[in-house]
């Protein structure tokens, strides 16, 4: 008979720890072979039977019985198969083992004949064999196996396993003292029960995974047994500690590795999680149990740890079982009486002391097993300890008192080592550290609610002693400073942090909201001591004290220095991840229940997780939270260097937390929603990619898709949820903004009475006026404006003679807010505005100061403000023209004149901004008519300064950053000229002719004109930033060499009465580089054609001179033309670089091919071409993008000089390409091809056959004819060289092609040899005195006209 035993530890599916009893058998009777039997048996069935003994009698009724049968019979039988000597079988037959099994059971298959029709004294059913052999039977088949079946065994009694089943059976054994002991065939005596036992626990490891998870909380109860209460065997005791925790590490890291699918969002493994949190007890706290540990194990006498009994006779060897170690019995002490050493061993063998002690001597692959699952022994500990405490009822004993000292003595030597292998190999085993770094965390967090608090704290001061030490010698330490940051990040997330950083033993915690083992016997903790009351400015400072006082915020802070440190190097990714635990830890504690305030009734919103707005975030919660007389305190006791920091960080709050407004929300929302739709998009396209069945089943599913993708997709919101985020960050704005407010109050009040104030009142204000300047609520506003009319009113020199800048810029902020459509904000600013020109009017009699700063605000405001609203600005100004009519105190002074007249000259400003509204669609227009209105400030030079710097901004806008230069340069020249006038001294630049600028190169010259006055001032610190920024530039010119584009320029011409002003203008356009001719088309027929009317506007596309009266007058005319720079010979000698022939720009030049019949193409002996030369008003680049055209010439070429030309280009190219560094060979054969080809239309060759085959009878045309001639010459010479340089360059591959060039060269050369040998005789006679004086400008090449 042969059974089969299926391994169903294959399936993990199967990896299920026992929670239920059962034991159960299930038989498969399979095949049969009576093929070879002798005698009738065609119609077999099988009776199966589960026997206790051999007499028939014995049958156990214990087989499931099927629907409609008693629930358990004694037998089963299978289907009859008809006529088949060697049958197949296909029941299930499901047996009910006992729980106790012995040799005599067994299973008894019996095979039975069934004959179809009954003959008379004939039995209907005839045995024909059976499995167990009977006296007078013989074998079927001669011993051969006839019989399949397939067993399988469901039990949770029964490992199945060898190995576990000699485990679970030796440490039995041992509990009910049945020597020998019986497995299989073996026998086991008690003198060699040891070494099995021994090497029973080894051999755990070869154990099938699957019985192991089944009984793992058995076995590691057993396991821990043996650790805890060493067995007695032949009188002496066995110390099983060391192998017992070997067993465990290694079956926990195998648990690991072949379940790694079943595991928590820690990593742990969640069959030994539900072990240590519901099965793991300490062996003697089971209620109502007499024996330390489950199943009896240690209850007998047979372990050293009970006392003497009628059992074990009292001779047995107990004085080895006090010891001075508690792994090692044979290192022995005074003996005394065997009931005191039991009681000695009762008390020090517990879990934790153990565990801790194992884990420190361990080494090899068990420490390496025991690091890798370092968590599971880590609250395994834990609970151990715990445990112990509630136990031993300790919980009110003092935290010092609590354990021995060689426990915590082995636990600061395993956090120590522990702390070590993260430093040492944090580079190579990165995540099995970065678990262990978070399990060491994690058990050190644990045990500040159960240890000494000072013990603890050194634990964690020795790790991070350990980092710190290796990260100074890193070069790169971002890795180790993270895990140190996740260290403390786990360490700080403890329920009673707050009171773990409290420096006086009197606060006592308060009560928790998930109570842990109570936490308020911490009175005798290391840092619960009496301190001196230190200066309120110490608690603001991470000095030394500070961090001995704080202990574990100490720790915090000082990571976010480091790591903010600008010096720091490496560490600049770790920004967020500080920051945002710092946040996360002010933002549990403002959520936490026991420390709010009951009558605040505070409201809690998110917080964005963005690192700024987190830190920033802490900082206003502080300042918000903090006791105003401490920070009056503080203020009073920070340095003034310290004080403008702070506020800096209020400043940077400011532009933080500004208002972004709905409509940025749903931009977001829509370029999220677009994103989802494409990479839905995508997703359907590769889903319904492929063809057939599946592709229509997605088809039909489409709606599950729809459901599918809302949940890939959940960023995309609701407008509803849209408006509430908006909400909420106008909340937060306004809630940010006004603790701003009132902590630049407390420092006004703080630093009025000092003799620093001016200093920071300076920087107070700039946080104002920035504040203002951002988008705020009205109902900051309007508390802003209260506090400036008050900082102003306090402190009017302040603005009137310190901080002028800062004059200007409040009366900028004032009149913005002066055109609010909001009447409250208009008030509150006209209000404002009008008392900062009467205080101004009260120092000396005029406000001349704020009329200039008002005046250039709002020339600035109206240049630069796109949601500049003219309308509310006049009533603003209706209301400031009222207040000074109706102020009885001054009413007989000059000031409501002066009033008025400010008011007028504002609505005069006003009217300009009319026409620019006209043109602001286009930008070359709007700029001339800003340049037309600076032009206009000629006699106000502050005015004149405002309108330059108004045009830098709207060409900085499109990014014409040169002409943006330009008028920033411009202003520096202006103010350069009004400096010189008031007082001469030979460092400043006399006027405006000194300066200029642009680009890289530029940058020198201008900063020649700053160094003499900084040398001058003795400035060593901006001559320092000036040679900074001059090598910076130098460095761009020549790593940029030859990658540079500067700006591309066109000819627009403006024909037609629609044109008003610009009829028959003709300008020069700057645009940026590589813009094609089609790109300026477009746009400038775009524009022109909204204006006009598509059908209005004509481009004209030929660049020929244009006749005005062939032209439409209902029409409007366009002409536009790609311009190159245009250079004499003698100005080639001194533009070298290309930054010199793009820069100082004046003289434009675009050519027009033509013939003498009207065509514009001819053949070459008829081909004339126009050159025509533009100069500009200005050169390029300036303060504009376009400029007039105020001078125009052209010079007629004659095909001789057209084919010169065209010759000396294409030697040019040859020569460009040959010298090219590096080589570039496609570049060199595609001009060798053009020059040499045979296919080469108009090439070489038929220039020289046009041109030179005959001597010219026009003696004018000797020159060209021998110039060109010369030019053929050259450009042979140059095709030689360039093929020299290929057939250096070309591979294998490209031989043919070389021999095919040089072969077409050949011929072109022998076909040019008689034309270029050909000498024009005149030219070479002597030279005879000179009779007549020469004009070279006579030809008749060189017609120049002038337009």
């Amino acid at each position: 008979m042969e059974i089969i035993r299926p391994n169903f530890g294959e399936n993990g599916n199967f990896f299920k720890e026992n929670f239920l009893a059962w034991n159960l058998l299930y038989v498969y009777p399979q095949s049969l072979n009576f093929a070879n039997r002798q005698g009738s048996a065609r119609n077999i069935t099988v009776k199966v039977q589960f026997m206790y003994g051999e007499d028939p009698s014995n049958a156990m009724p214990v087989i499931f019985g099927k629907s409609s049968c008693p629930e358990f019979s004694k037998e089963a039988y299978t289907a009859v198969v008809y006529h088949n000597r060697s049958p197949d079988f296909h029941e299930e037959i499901k047996i009910k083992l006992p729980a106790t099994l012995t040799d005599h059971h067994h299973l008894l298959f019996t095979f039975y004949h069934v004959s179809c029709q009954q003959k008379q004294n004939t039995p209907l059913e005839t045995p024909v064999g059976y499995t167990v052999p009977l006296p007078g039977m013989k074998w079927v088949d001669n011993h051969k196996g006839v019989f399949n079946v397939e067993v399988v065994a469901v039990s949770s009694l029964h490992t199945q396993d060898p190995y576990l089943d000699k485990f679970f059976a030796l440490v039995h054994a041992l509990d009910e003292h049945m020597f020998p002991v019986r497995i299989g065939d073996m026998r086991i005596m008690e003198n060699n029960l040891e070494n099995e036992l021994k090497s029973s626990i080894s051999a755990l490891n070869s154990s099938q995974l699957e019985p192991v998870v089944r009984f793992l909380h058995l076995l590691l109860d057993k396991l821990i047994l043996l650790v805890v209460r060493p067995p007695v065997i032949a009188g002496q005791i066995v110390n099983l500690g060391q192998a017992s925790f070997e067993a465990m590490a290694s079956i926990i890291n195998r648990l690991h590795k072949n379940l790694d699918g079943n595991q928590d969002q820690h990593g742990r493994n969640s069959l030994l999680a539900s072990y240590i949190y519901y099965v793991f007890r300490l062996p003697n706290t089971y209620p109502n149990s007499p024996s330390p540990g489950p199943g009896g194990l240690g209850g007998s006498v047979h372990y050293a740890t009970m006392a003497r009994s009628a059992v074990r006779p009292a001779s047995l060897n107990l004085n080895r079982s006090r010891s001075l170690s508690n792994s090692n019995p044979d290192i022995s002490g005074t003996p005394t009486s065997p009931d005191d050493e039991v009681r000695s061993i009762i008390g020090t063998k517990l879990f934790h002391e153990e565990l801790a002690l194992q884990w420190v001597v361990c080494s090899g692959s068990v420490r390496e097993a025991a690091l890798q699952q370092a968590w599971f022994f880590f609250e395994l500990m834990v609970k151990s300890m715990v445990h112990h405490l509630y136990f031993a009822d300790k919980l009110d004993a003092p935290r010092k008192n609590r354990f021995p000292e060689r426990f915590m003595d082995d636990v600061t030597a395993l956090v120590s080592t522990i702390s070590g292998d993260i430093v040492s190999r944090f580079q190579k085993d990165t995540e099995m550290v970065e678990r262990l770094n978070t399990s060491l965390a994690f058990f050190l967090n644990d045990l500040l609610s159960i240890m000494d608090r000072g013990f603890v704290f050194s634990l964690i001061k020795t790790c991070c002693k350990q980092v710190s030490s290796k990260l100074y010698s890193l070069t790169n330490p971002s890795n180790l400073a993270s895990l140190k940051l996740d260290f403390l990040r786990i360490i700080c997330s403890h329920e009673h942090y707050v009171t773990l950083n409290l420096p006086c033993s009197l606060l006592t915690p308060p009560a928790s909201p998930s109570p842990s083992v109570s936490s308020a016997t911490s009175q005798s903790s290391g840092f619960s001591t009496n301190v001196q009351d230190q200066k309120i400015a110490n608690m603001f400072e991470l000095s030394v004290p500070f961090r001995q006082q704080h202990y574990l915020a100490g720790l915090v802070l000082t990571e976010l220095a480091v790591i903010l440190d600008p010096d720091a190097e490496g560490l600049f990714g770790l920004h967020k991840k500080v920051i945002n635990m710092v946040h996360n830890l002010l933002s549990s504690h403002d959520s936490d229940p026991r420390y709010a305030d009951p009558q605040s009734g505070r409201q809690h919103s998110t917080f964005s997780t963005e690192s700024s707005r987190s830190l920033l975030i802490c900082l206003l919660w502080v300042l918000k939270n903090a006791d105003e007389s401490v920070l009056q305190k503080w203020f009073t006791d920070l340095s003034v260097l310290q004080l403008n920091r702070l506020l800096d960080l209020l400043y940077l709050c400011v532009s933080c937390f500004e208002y972004k407004g709905k409509k940025v929300f749903e931009r977001m929302n829509s370029l999220t929603f677009k994103k989802s739709k494409d990479m839905r998009a995508k997703l359907e396209e590769a889903i319904l990619g492929s063809i057939g069945a599946r592709q229509e089943m997605v088809r039909r599913s489409r709606g599950q898709l729809e459901i599918n993708f809302i949940a890939f997709f959940p960023l995309i919101r609701s407008r509803a949820e849209i408006e509430h985020e908006a909400l909420i960050d106008g909340n937060l704005a306004t809630e940010a903004n006004l603790i701003i407010l009132d902590t630049l109050e407390i420092v006004v009040q703080t630093v009025s009475v000092t003799e620093s104030k001016e200093s920071i009142l300076g920087g107070v204000l700039k946080v104002l006026l920035h504040s203002m300047a951002c988008n705020q609520s009205a109902l900051y506003l309007q508390h802003c404006f209260a506090t400036q009319r008050a900082l102003v009113s306090k402190f009017p020199e302040l603005l009137f003679e310190e901080e002028t800048e800062q004059c200007a810029d409040l009366c900028l902020r004032l009149l913005r807010h002066c055109s609010s459509s909001i009447s409250t904000i208009r008030s509150h600013a006209s209000a404002s505005l009008y008392l900062l020109m009467r205080q101004n009017f009260e120092i000396g009699n005029n406000f001349a100061r704020v009329k200039m700063q008002v005046t250039m605000s709002l020339s600035s405001l109206v240049g630069t403000s796109q949601n500049f609203n003219e309308e509310f600005l006049r009533r603003s100004l209706k209301t400031i023209l009222t207040y000074a009519e109706e102020d009885l105190e001054l009413r007989e002074t000059t000031f409501p004149d002066q009033v008025q007249d400010l008011v007028f000259n504002l609505h005069m400003i006003l009217s300009d901004t009319v026409k620019m509204k006209e043109h602001q669609e286009d930008p070359e227009m709007l700029i001339d008519l800003m340049y037309r209105i600076a032009k206009g400030y000629q006699n106000s030079p502050d005015l004149r300064l405002t309108w330059l710097q108004n045009m830098a901004g709207k060409h900085s806008e499109r990014s014409n950053h040169a002409e943006s230069a330009q008028c920033l340069v411009h202003s520096a020249a202006l103010v350069a000229e009004y400096l010189s006038m008031l007082e001469d001294r030979k460092y400043l630049p006399v006027g405006c002719v000194t300066f200029q600028a642009g680009m890289y190169e530029a940058v020198n010259e201008v900063y020649k004109v700053l160094i003499p006055i900084h040398e001058a001032n003795r400035d060593a610190k901006k001559l320092s930033t000036i040679h900074g920024k001059l090598q910076e530039a130098f460095s761009k010119i020549v790593h940029q060499d030859g990658k540079r584009m500067f700006g591309t320029y066109f000819r627009v011409g403006f024909y037609g009465t629609k044109f008003g002003d610009l009829d028959e203008q003709e300008f020069v356009y700057k645009e940026p580089a590589i813009t094609k001719l089609a790109e300026i088309s477009h746009r400038l027929e775009g524009f022109y054609g909204e204006r006009f009317g598509e059908d209005v506007l004509e481009v004209i596309k030929d660049s020929n001179p244009v006749d005005k009266c062939k032209l439409d007058p209902n029409k409007a005319y366009i002409q536009i033309t790609y311009v190159e720079p245009y250079f004499d010979t003698y100005e080639m000698k001194d533009r070298i670089t290309y930054f010199d022939k793009n820069y100082n720009l004046r003289r434009f030049m675009y050519c027009t091919p033509f013939t003498l019949d009207g065509r514009a193409h001819g053949d070459l002996h008829e081909q004339f071409k126009r050159k025509t030369i533009l100069t500009t008003s200005h050169a390029f680049p300036y303060i504009k993008t376009r400029i007039n055209v105020i001078h125009k010439e052209e010079i007629i070429l004659t095909p001789i000089e057209v084919a010169i030309e065209d010759m000396q280009k294409k030697t040019q190219e040859l020569a460009f390409a040959t010298h090219q560094d590096p080589a570039d060979p496609k570049m060199l054969q595609m001009v060798l091809q053009g020059s040499v080809g045979t296919t080469v239309n108009q090439g070489p060759l038929e220039v020289a056959q046009v041109f030179l085959s005959e001597i010219p009878n026009d003696p004018k045309l000797f020159r060209h004819h021998n110039k060109l001639r010369l030019c053929f010459k050259d450009f042979t010479k140059r095709c030689e060289d360039a093929l020299r340089k290929n057939k250096s360059l070309i591979g294998p591959d490209q031989k043919e092609y070389q021999r095919e060039l040089e072969r077409n060269y050949h011929r072109l050369k022998e076909a040019l040899q008689p034309l270029i040998n050909r000498k024009i005789p005149q030219l070479y006679k002597a030279v005879l005195p000179v009779t007549c004086h020469r004009d070279s400008f006579s030809r008749m090449s060189l017609r120049k006209m002038e337009i």
